[in-house]
């Protein structure tokens, strides 16, 4: 499985486009030949992979901020599981 972690930000100062940084971050990954459900399945895939992905993708964000003459731009950490378990309130509704 390919999963990507998008990351977009923008930097403006009044009506000044200051900087914009897109960031996809790919990881793939395979899961062991056993059985698994598709909800199994699922949580892997929008949890514990972007979970992997993620301070990767941070520190890109924050290098890539810095070494462009900003102050680093930190992302502060992300709770993938509230992010799937409100996915899945949504997708029941």
């Amino acid at each position: 499985y390919e999963v990507i972690l998008s990351i977009n930000a923008k930097a403006k100062k009044k009506d000044l486009k200051v900087f914009e940084l897109e960031l996809a971050y790919a990881g793939l990954f395979t899961l062991p030949n056993i059985v698994i459900n598709n909800e199994k399945e699922k949580k892997i895939m929008l949890i514990e992979a972007p979970q992997l992905l993620f301070p990767y993708a941070r520190s890109i964000v924050s290098n890539v901020t810095r070494d462009g003459g900003f102050m680093p731009l930190i992302i502060q950490p992300i709770d993938f599981v509230l992010l799937y378990e409100t996915r899945m309130k949504e997708e029941t509704h």
